[in-house]
């Protein structure tokens, strides 16, 4: 049960960070939207196979987990010894990563604060480099269900409402919990016509 609510929350607060981000950003919206149409027309069965070709869609969501990592940090021990930054780590020492630090170094990121789904077109080594979902061995099991989850999740919100964002500055919530957008967070939608 521990581990479903806990998907249940990385999985939703990401998704939510995800359509905060295209809805601020219109021209990547754009991009998204018109690659859905093409690749998923609206009514059409969402097939796995055609939400893996979702490519803008998946861009945007690595890129809200640069930015949005929902996690404050993660503890790991030293399985060897290592020198980082002048300092020397030996083995067995318990080491703290912080994703929202990880994830805006600009030598890895180039304009760190910038939300860019694109620079992750032909840059493998930015999207390894990601730990909102753990790293390594501890990667989360269930990342990849919730990467599909998250793309059938906003595909169907897409092709069926006009969104906007009501509160356009939004802010992680404070403090040592999963970092949902804080309140208030208002989305004004309104249904396409068929």
């Amino acid at each position: 049960a521990l581990l479903i609510h806990a998907g249940h929350q990385t999985t939703t607060g990401h998704a939510c960070w995800a359509l905060i981000d295209l809805l601020r950003n219109p021209g990547e919206l754009t991009k998204v939207v018109a690659e859905q149409q093409e690749l998923v027309p609206s009514g059409q069965p969402l097939e796995r196979s055609r939400v893996h070709r979702l490519a803008a869609l998946d861009r945007a969501l690595h890129e809200t987990e640069r930015l949005h990592p929902l996690t404050n940090g993660m503890v790991r021990r030293a399985t060897e010894s290592f020198d980082y930054a002048g300092y020397h780590i030996p083995k067995g020492s318990i080491v703290l990563t912080f994703p929202r630090l990880s994830h805006r170094q600009p030598e890895l990121y180039p304009e760190p604060g910038r939300y860019n789904p694109d620079r992750f077109i032909g840059n493998k080594a930015a999207r390894q480099a990601l730990i909102g979902f753990g790293g390594g061995l501890h990667r989360c099991i269930g990342m990849r269900f919730a990467y599909l989850e998250m793309n059938v999740v906003l595909t169907r919100l897409l092709q069926r409402f006009d969104l906007e964002l009501i509160d356009v500055d939004v802010e992680p919530e404070p403090g040592q919990k999963v970092k949902w957008p804080q309140h208030p967070c208002r989305v004004r939608y309104t249904k396409k016509e068929s």
